[in-house]
């Protein structure tokens, strides 16, 4: 089998965004609202929108309004988001192994 890069760019464009993969990183333990992903990444309010826009579109994360407060907007990450989890833990455990 043929295994070129050029044949994904998609997985490329999640991967070589550094917000991406923080922001699926800190919707790992479930629902987070926006002001709360802004706080924990230190990210501005206009890359985190447009970052959260672009995951909703490739399916990684779902927006969730909650029906007694029309303000209050949540995020999750969806099942194929989930998949990016393991993914993550490895790039996480060689990023140490790199660092030492």
């Amino acid at each position: 089998m043929n295994h070129t890069t050029k044949h994904c760019p998609k997985v490329f464009e999640i991967f070589g965004d550094q917000w991406n993969l923080q922001i699926a990183d800190s919707l790992r333990e479930g629902e987070a609202r926006f002001t709360d992903i802004q706080r924990r990444l230190s990210i501005n309010s206009a890359t985190l929108a447009n970052r959260l826009k672009r995951l909703e579109e490739l399916q990684l994360v779902n927006r969730i309004e909650h029906s007694c407060d029309k303000q209050s907007v949540a995020y999750a990450l969806t099942d194929l988001g989930l998949e990016l989890l393991p993914i993550l833990d490895q790039m996480l455990s060689l990023n140490s192994k790199i660092r030492n």
